[in-house]
C-alpha cells in the first residue's frame, strides 16, 4: 500500500513538473482466482480439454471452455482436486473416451496451450464467468433442464 501511495505522489509530480510529457498508468486486467497449483501435466490436460473441446472456435469460447475446467477444480466438494482429475473424470468431456485421440493441428494446439498458460496466469478470463457445465449446440443431455443457463458462446451452452 505503501508503494502504491509512493508511486501515486511520483506520478502526480511529474505530471506538474512535465505537463507537455503525457504519463498514463495502464491497468490490466488480472485475476487470481485460476491461478491454482499445477503441475506441467495438468497445463497438457488443460490444453488438451481447449484443444479437443473448443477447437475452431472463438478465443472467448475457448476461454470459457477453460473456465468451465477450472471451476470445477475449485468446486473440490463435486469434483476432482486437479485439473488432470477434472479433465478425466468420468463421463465429462466426450473426447476422453477415445483413449487414440490424437492432436493434428499444431497451431490449434499453440493456441490452446498458450490460452491455458494465460488463464492459469491470470491473464485470460471472462469476467464472471462461473459456468460448471456446457455443451454443444448440436447435443441434447438429459442434465440440461436441471442446470441453470448462462450463455451461449459460439458452439456451446454453458450452465451453472
Amino acid at each position: 500500500m505503501y508503494l502504491a501511495k509512493i508511486a501515486i505522489a511520483i506520478f502526480l509530480a511529474c505530471s506538474l513538473f512535465f505537463p507537455h510529457r503525457t504519463l498514463s498508468i495502464s491497468i490490466i486486467p488480472f485475476n487470481s482466482i485460476y491461478i491454482i497449483k499445477h503441475s506441467e501435466r495438468d497445463l497438457e490436460c488443460l490444453a488438451k480439454n481447449i484443444y479437443f473441446e473448443a477447437k475452431g472456435e472463438s478465443l472467448s469460447g475457448k476461454i470459457a471452455v477453460a473456465q468451465v475446467t477450472l471451476n470445477r477444480v475449485l468446486h473440490k466438494q463435486e469434483f476432482s482436486k486437479t485439473i488432470c482429475g477434472v479433465v478425466y473424470q468420468k463421463d465429462q468431456f466426450s473426447w476422453t473416451i477415445n483413449k487414440n485421440i490424437k492432436v493434428r493441428d499444431q497451431q490449434q494446439w499453440r493456441d490452446s496451450l498458450h490460452i491455458a498458460k494465460g488463464i492459469l496466469q491470470g491473464k485470460l478470463f471472462l469476467e464472471g464467468f462461473e459456468a460448471l457445465y456446457f455443451h454443444a449446440t448440436y447435443v441434447k443431455p438429459n442434465w440440461r433442464n436441471t442446470r441453470q443457463y448462462i450463455t451461449t458462446i459460439g458452439r456451446h451452452i454453458f450452465y451453472l
